[in-house]
Formats: structure tokens, C-alpha cells, sequence
């Protein structure tokens, strides 16, 4: 019989880059993807059973998801996509996948970002893919208070990540 830490987690994290540029940098993009979903999904203690869906894209794809879904014409670093509507995400362990939703990150909008912010592109990558799985899990910070609960929730996982606070001014 096995023992419960062997369990097969039937995680479906479906990882698509269709921009030339993430290749700039030597990172397994799909082993940083899956660890980073699979540490969020523990900690949060999401059933295994899910699927979720991460594009690593550029600047005039986003652009354009951003100006189709948000209505702003501009490029932003990540966009999410919750398949959910109901803001108590309730999940039970069943056997078939939970669609949680989509992440988008924009390479050339990260790149700059953690130039201007004297941060590395893996840290700064990591915690936009953080802030995307949190929004598909339901949280959200149109309010101070559900800005302070994301962004507490944030730094403790990236802490535990081995990633410093992204909120703190670097002046490096």
C-alpha cells in the first residue's frame, strides 16, 4: 500500500510559450511554473485535481488581451483569467480537473520591470506568477483590505520561496 506522500498528484499545468524572447533567459520556465503552482495549491490546500494554464508571451499579445478583456490599450506584465465566478472558491477532492484558469505574462513588460526595480528577471517572474495564481484562486485588490490580504499573502509565499519582498523600495 503506498504511503500518502507517493500519491500521484493529478495536478494539469499546461505551460505555452509562443514568444522567442523568454529563451534570453536560462530558466526551466516549466519546472519554475509547476513548483510555484504546486507550493501555492499546498499552502492554500486546493485539491490536487485542478488544471491551469500559464502563457508566456510578449508585449503585443498581452497588449491585445489587455485591450480585448480589460479595455485598456497598453501592455501590463500579467493578466489572469479565472474560470470561476464565485469568490468562495470551495473545492473538494474529486476525479476530474477543476479548470482554475489562465495566466498571461508579457516577457518584455518583466524584463523592464525588474531592470527599473534593481530586482532579477527569475524573482520578479516568480512573483507576477504568484499574484496571477492568487487572482485565479479568487483573491483581489480592488479594495485597501483586499489589497493588503493579496499582497500579505504574497510576500509570506515568496518568503518561503526564498524571494524578497517585492514591495519593499530597492535602491541597489
Amino acid at each position: 500500500m503506498p504511503q500518502p506522500n507517493n500519491i500521484h498528484q493529478g495536478h494539469a499545468i499546461n505551460l505555452i510559450v509562443d514568444c522567442e524572447l523568454w529563451q534570453n533567459q536560462s530558466l526551466n520556465y516549466n519546472q519554475i511554473v509547476t513548483s510555484v503552482v504546486e507550493f501555492i495549491l499546498k499552502k492554500e490546500l486546493i485539491s490536487e485535481y485542478i488544471e491551469i494554464n500559464v502563457r508566456l508571451t510578449g508585449d503585443a499579445v498581452i497588449q491585445q488581451l489587455n485591450k480585448e478583456f480589460r479595455h485598456q490599450d497598453k501592455p501590463t506584465n500579467v493578466l489572469s483569467f479565472p474560470c470561476h465566478s464565485d469568490d468562495n472558491l470551495n473545492i473538494f477532492l474529486g476525479e476530474e480537473l477543476l479548470q482554475l484558469g489562465d495566466i498571461a505574462l508579457a516577457y518584455e513588460t518583466i524584463e523592464r520591470e525588474a531592470k527599473e526595480q534593481h530586482k532579477t528577471f527569475k524573482d520578479h517572474f516568480i512573483h507576477l506568477l504568484v499574484h496571477g495564481i492568487l487572482h485565479i484562486l479568487g483573491f483581489d485588490h480592488i479594495t485597501d483590505e483586499e489589497a493588503e490580504e493579496m499582497e500579505t499573502l504574497e510576500i509570506e509565499i515568496l518568503k518561503e520561496l526564498k524571494i524578497a519582498n517585492p514591495y519593499e523600495e530597492n535602491t541597489a
